[in-house]
């Protein structure tokens, strides 16, 4: 039952993607756009600084994605007691091609982070798009 489920979510998946190939505009090819949100509090620790934030990104994330932007967020999320909680983040968008070399070196960069500033975890959403840079 399950193997037949993601057989068919496959499928779709593939459905939708060729769909998102013929409506790309000319000049434009399909590809991902990935967002990834870093935290910055820590459980033992200071928050996460400009600076350190700085070194991972020349240190780990340039070198390992084709390009990328960065903006400040702030996220705002419950915890298992139901109370509100926030924190600094840092939200980072990077567009590829989805090729399986460009997804691992995504999630290289993600556990690079996570071991580095002792993050139990970091945010992705992938999303097709039409993607170009001229």
């Amino acid at each position: 039952m399950v193997r037949s489920s993601l057989r068919r979510f496959a499928a779709l998946s593939l459905l939708l993607l060729s769909g998102c190939a013929a409506a790309c505009p000319e000049g434009l090819k399909p590809g991902v756009a990935t967002t990834l949100f870093f935290g910055t509090a820590r459980r033992n620790a200071p928050d996460i600084g400009e600076a350190e934030w700085r070194a991972f990104l020349a240190d780990t994330a340039v070198p390992g994605l084709s390009g990328l932007t960065v903006t400040d967020g702030l996220g705002l999320y419950r915890e298992k007691d139901g109370s509100a909680a926030s924190e600094r983040s840092k939200v980072v968008v990077t567009a590829h091609q989805g090729t399986p070399a460009e997804m691992r070196a995504i999630t290289e960069v993600v556990e690079a982070y996570k071991r580095r500033f002792d993050q139990w975890g970091v945010g992705r959403l992938d999303q097709p798009a039409c993607t170009g840079f001229d």
